[in-house]
């Protein structure tokens, strides 16, 4: 959020004639459509949704959705563990069939005991 509250700022004080060099409305037009796809990006990585159903998962985001069902489910194990880390952990599904991707479920999933829960009977993997 801060590349386009940058852009705005900028924009209001060239309006108010409070910039020493006035920007070009080309520069500004440019700034403004890099921060608005900064957001757009950075908006679509959190607005990601995990539904449970009794024999399956569910990932869906703006565009895409992603289900596995438990007899697709190998097991979980935990990502984003490495020290250096400065984001947290996450869980990742890991499908049975090897050429399938993982279902890496959302940075910020808050967590219920329903979740808990559904997770137990998914058996934990060891990297």
């Amino acid at each position: 959020m801060a590349p386009l509250a940058l852009v705005i700022a900028v924009s209001l004080l060239d309006l108010a004639g409070l910039v020493n060099k006035a920007v070009t409305p080309l520069p500004l037009f440019a700034m403004g459509f890099f921060a608005l796809l900064y957001a757009l990006l950075f908006f679509r990585r959190t607005h990601r949704r995990v539904i449970l159903y009794e024999d399956g998962i569910e990932v869906s985001a703006w565009f895409s959705a992603r289900r596995l069902r438990r007899s697709e489910i190998l097991g979980c194990r935990m990502g984003g563990l490495d020290p250096r880390n400065a984001y947290g952990s996450f869980y990742i599904i890991v499908p049975m069939d090897k050429a399938a991707r993982e279902l890496r479920l959302p940075l910020y999933l808050h967590v219920d005991e329903d979740f808990f829960s559904w997770m137990k009977e998914i058996p934990s993997i060891k990297e």
